[in-house]
């Protein structure tokens, strides 16, 4: 049996920060989900991380798995700066620099790179597999012009 990504690396300090940004609205008013507690949902971010490197090798690109995540930048440094500057009483519009990961469709390039990956472990249809997966993992279809467009979660 060959290693996976997971086996070896994953990312858990920037995966654990998307946690709080995709549970956070951006408005000041509670978020929905915060009115009622949904036991059955899952961090999105966190649920495509475990998936994605459970079915890549452990020699994978890791910026291009960040990239395929939606995690473009580097929010530990980014959250850091957030303190620093609440300390200070600094208000920063956008401290990460990018939108939030649990929104990012990969695209075309991503998914046949992710195809590539998990063929180099044997796995036939690694698309198939993973559009049967509940949650962030059916998110892998990269969307075109000619598909229906999906309705937000």
């Amino acid at each position: 049996m060959t290693i996976r990504l997971i086996e070896t690396w994953l990312p858990i300090a920037e995966i654990g920060l998307e946690g709080p940004r995709e549970r956070t609205p951006m408005t000041p008013f509670p978020a929905p989900n915060r009115l009622h507690v949904w036991w059955a949902c899952h961090p999105q971010v966190a649920s495509r991380a475990a998936i994605l490197a459970a079915l890549l090798p452990a020699d994978a690109d890791r910026e291009r798995f960040m990239r395929v995540l939606g995690i473009h930048g580097d929010p530990v440094a980014a959250r850091a700066d957030m303190d620093r500057a609440v300390r200070n009483g600094i208000r920063v519009d956008d401290p990460y620099g990018y939108t939030r990961a649990f929104g990012h469709l990969p695209g075309k390039d991503d998914l046949e790179w992710f195809c590539y990956e998990a063929r180099r472990l044997g796995i036939d249809d690694p698309v198939f597999w993973t559009q049967q997966q509940a949650g962030a993992a059916s998110r892998l279809k990269p969307r075109d012009s000619t598909s229906t467009p999906r309705p937000p979660i």
